[in-house]
């Protein structure tokens, strides 16, 4: 399922049905699981989703510090020189 902005809402809702018969069982007829296995499921989603963003802050981070001084053009590594040269106009 995408939606316009393309983000796709599976994963949230696969998570979400998990955690929801979780619930159902522990309440109706396995009473001996401990609370934190029901919300397992909702925790490991938003610790991937946490670890998504923070990864994807400091990708934007290092990616923005390798521009030349003026800002204008990146700069790319030049792998036999190993210096750091800006990219053809």
């Amino acid at each position: 399922m995408k939606g316009e902005s393309g983000i796709s809402l599976t994963g949230l809702y696969v998570c979400g049905a998990i955690a929801l018969v979780m619930l159902v069982l522990k309440l109706s007829i396995i009473d001996t699981w401990s609370w934190w296995r029901i919300t397992l499921t909702l925790a490991l989603l938003a610790g991937f989703n946490v670890t998504n963003i923070v990864v994807a802050f400091i990708y934007q981070r290092l990616r923005i510090s390798r521009r030349d001084p003026m800002g204008t053009k990146p700069m790319f590594l030049n792998r036999t020189q190993s210096t750091l040269i800006t990219s053809p106009p």
